[in-house]
């Protein structure tokens, strides 16, 4: 029988034990308890503590979700680098509004976004990039 990880983890939240829930997530290495244990973390504001654990549970949306709403640029662009395409050009986008053009072209380039990648790089002399 598999064990039910994500349910040992909601009991434990459900008595207010998030640090043993923080634990049993590091060393279960299980990802459907690491999102569980990350959304909890999201909803009662202990925000980095949940962009680690989307992370850990390999949700990279979620986690470069938050990270951007926090504006944590170092976080924005190391798990965007992870995430699906799709991501990539929102955090892009999010760059390049910033004016971090650099990171932007980095992003757009990593989701074959290469037409946006090449203008944006033109646009803001960014000729090494390209």
């Amino acid at each position: 029988m598999a064990e039910d990880f994500g349910s040992l983890v909601r009991i434990m939240i459900n008595s207010n034990d998030l640090e043993n829930a923080k634990k049993f997530c590091m060393t279960s290495n299980d990802a459907q308890a690491s999102y569980i244990l990350a959304k909890q973390l999201e909803i009662q504001g202990l925000h980095q503590e949940a962009i680690s654990f989307y992370a850990k549970a390999q949700h990279y949306s979620h986690a470069v979700r938050l990270a951007r709403e926090l504006q944590i640029d170092s976080e924005v662009m190391s798990l965007s680098l992870m995430s699906q395409p799709r991501c990539m050009n929102q955090s892009a986008e999010y760059f390049e509004v910033k004016g971090l053009n650099e990171k932007a072209i980095i992003l757009y380039m990593k989701a074959k976004n290469i037409k946006k990648a090449i203008n944006l790089a033109v646009k803001s002399k960014l000729y090494d990039y390209i």
